[in-house]
């Protein structure tokens, strides 16, 4: 019994050690990151100091020498980098938006499987557009509607072909069509009956999205 606890006290002094030494390498390692990434910056803005007053330069010698073509082809580069930036930031607004819509009608709607959500998610992503600010909808081929994002929820919801990612609502586990007729279900039914591969083939065909991900 005494050498069982000698054996434990020196195991988890070993351990501490371990452990310890492990805090202090990770600290380290993290301490060199933050200096190196630190230099990287101090010379990326010694480059930018140095390219911004060889610019400077540059220019106040084409206004002394009154060359026109030089100082204009500078301002038009100067308009577009500031346009090429406006746009990058819209962009990135809109990307932004579209995935907060898409993933908020997925976590509501979708069930809980990494593969439906995947492929819903961009299949209703390719449905919306940001226009002057404003969320729109877009039919299957990418063309403006009048729908609003109720509706497309309510198509998407209503769908037989997106039936087996929707969510069940009732207690047959038939998804949100579970209690529509039974011509709308018995087609849902034959649609996903059948082998893993015959699923797979016509789950592909109707749903776009689906082609992209790396089906078995």
């Amino acid at each position: 019994m005494e050498m069982n606890e000698e054996v434990q006290a020196l195991l988890d002094a070993q351990k501490a050690e371990l452990t310890k030494t492990f805090e202090e390498s990770v600290a380290g390692l993290k301490a060199n990151q933050q200096e190196l990434l630190a230099e990287k910056k101090a010379e990326q803005q010694k480059n930018e100091s140095i390219a911004a007053e060889a610019e400077r330069a540059r220019l106040d010698k084409a206004a002394a020498n009154k060359d026109v073509d030089t100082l204009r082809e500078s301002y038009e580069q100067r308009i577009k980098a500031a346009e090429d930036e406006k746009n990058e930031l819209l962009t990135g607004i809109k990307q932004s938006k579209i995935k907060e819509l898409a993933s908020g009608f997925v976590s509501a709607n979708i069930v809980d499987d990494p593969f439906s959500r995947k492929a819903m998610t961009d299949e209703y992503a390719r449905r919306i557009d940001i226009r002057d600010g404003k969320s729109v909808v877009l039919d299957p081929s990418g063309n403006l509607t009048s729908l609003s994002i109720e509706d497309l929820n309510q198509e998407f919801k209503s769908s037989s072909v997106y039936a087996g990612h929707i969510k069940s609502t009732d207690a047959s586990g038939g998804g949100v069509n579970g209690s529509r007729s039974n011509g709308r279900a018995s087609a849902v039914k034959q649609d996903f009956s059948g082998t893993i591969q015959e699923k797979t083939a016509a789950t592909v065909a109707r749903v776009p999205a689906l082609a992209d991900l790396p089906l078995r």
